[in-house]
């Protein structure tokens, strides 16, 4: 094995979870892992793309202060999905770092 192969897990940790460092990331699945990301034709994307760009655009998942966190998007698109897909469609999160809820708009 060579030496200087970079360890895939090492890489992931330490540019996701590196909390040392108060860096880490946030990650939202448009679906469970038993459920299928659904897509319609009148909403022309999927789901869960759909209610990511009605979060962003103009700011709606935010609370009206022209900015959107990520877990204001985080929020916003989980609870658009489920009522969109009533309830057949349920995003998931991962948060690794809670304190690092930054501006995305």
């Amino acid at each position: 094995m060579n030496p200087n192969a970079i360890n895939a897990f090492e890489l992931l940790r330490s540019l996701f979870v590196d909390l040392r460092e108060n860096s880490g990331t946030q990650i939202i699945s448009a679906s469970r892992g038993e459920e299928v990301a659904l897509e319609t034709k009148d909403l022309h994307n999927g789901i869960f793309t759909r209610a990511v760009l009605d979060g962003l655009q103009e700011g709606a998942a935010g609370d009206g202060d022209g900015h959107v966190s990520v877990t204001q998007l985080l929020d916003f698109v989980s609870a658009k999905v489920e009522a969109i897909s009533h309830g057949h469609q349920t995003p998931t999160r991962r948060q690794e770092n809670i304190e690092q809820d930054f501006q995305i708009q």
